[in-house]
């Protein structure tokens, strides 16, 4: 029995050889998924440091540029809880001296727990895959929840403007 040779250019796409074709989409989608997911997560620190940066000075227990550590591998797991915490501890502060009330007195603390315990669970072989898609559920509606107390915080520094002029 004879073994062909086969030509790299019969196999690959516009002269380029197989190798080189599967390389360059593999990439391509390594690329695409981190700017896919990557994109996202950015656009949800700015918006955790914008909520950090609306509460006065006295109020915030954390300084909102301080979020970015966030995007440091490993250190990340438990830097999660920690911006959690004062979140939630900054977010109390500022809504009881601003008088104004909230549905939830832990602003969403429960879920947010939930979103770190996931993403530090998501790290363990296997089990890791259902932890990450826990994760990122529970990623998005704490970002829906803490929207919500950002939106009360601009009205209520909206009217407190209009009451002032």
């Amino acid at each position: 029995m004879e073994i062909q040779n086969i030509e790299p250019e019969i196999l690959g796409f516009l002269g380029i050889g197989l190798g080189s074709f599967l390389a360059a989409n593999i990439l391509f989608f390594i690329i695409f998924i981190l700017f896919v997911l990557f994109l996202p997560y950015i656009f949800f620190l700015i918006h955790l440091s914008k909520i950090f940066n609306k509460c006065s000075v006295k109020n915030k227990k954390m300084d909102g540029g301080l979020v970015w550590l966030l995007l440091i591998p490993i250190f990340n797991i438990g830097w999660l809880f920690y911006v959690i915490i004062k979140l939630r501890d900054s977010l109390q502060d500022e809504f009881k001296s601003r008088n104004f009330e909230s549905d939830d007195p832990e602003f969403s603390f429960s879920i947010g727990l939930a979103y770190a315990i996931t993403t530090a669970c998501s790290i363990i072989p296997v089990f890791g895959i259902f932890c990450s898609l826990a994760a990122f559920i529970l990623w998005i509606v704490y970002w829906i929840k803490i929207n919500k107390y950002s939106t009360q915080l601009n009205l209520q520094t909206i009217e407190n403007d209009l009451i002032d002029n």
